[in-house]
C-alpha cells in the first residue's frame, strides 16, 4: 500500500483500523472499508521479525467480527495467490473467487 493510499484510507469515515501491539509497540496492522453491509479487508501488514505468531489470523478474525457488528452480511479480501496471507484467509474460511494477473514494469 502506498503512503498516500494509506492517508487517504484513514480519513475515510467508514473505515475501520486495527493494530496489534507488543510492549505497546505497534507489530501488526489490518483494515477494512464498510458500506452497505459489505466488508472489503485490506492493508494487512505484520513486521518481519513479528511474523508466524498468529498476529494476521487474529486481527482478520477481529475484523470479521467486528464488520458483522456494523451489519455486513459479506466480506471479501484480497491477497497475493500462493503466499502467507493467502493461507491465512483460507484458513479463515474465505475461498478464492478469481485471480488477477498483475504486469509491472522493472
Amino acid at each position: 500500500m502506498s503512503d498516500e493510499f494509506g492517508r487517504a484510507l484513514v480519513q475515510l469515515t467508514n473505515s475501520v483500523h486495527l493494530l496489534a501491539l507488543e510492549a505497546g509497540r505497534p507489530v501488526a496492522a489490518g483494515t477494512f472499508i464498510h458500506h452497505d453491509g459489505i466488508a472489503f479487508f485490506g492493508g494487512g501488514f505484520t513486521l518481519h521479525e513479528h511474523r508466524s505468531r498468529g498476529l494476521q489470523q487474529a486481527l482478520l478474525i477481529e475484523r470479521l467480527h467486528r464488520a458483522k457488528e456494523l451489519g455486513c452480511s459479506l466480506a471479501c479480501v484480497s491477497a497475493d495467490v500462493a503466499n502467507t496471507s493467502a493461507r491465512n484467509i483460507q484458513r479463515a474460511g474465505f475461498s478464492v473467487a478469481y485471480t488477477e494477473v498483475g504486469v509491472s514494469r522493472r
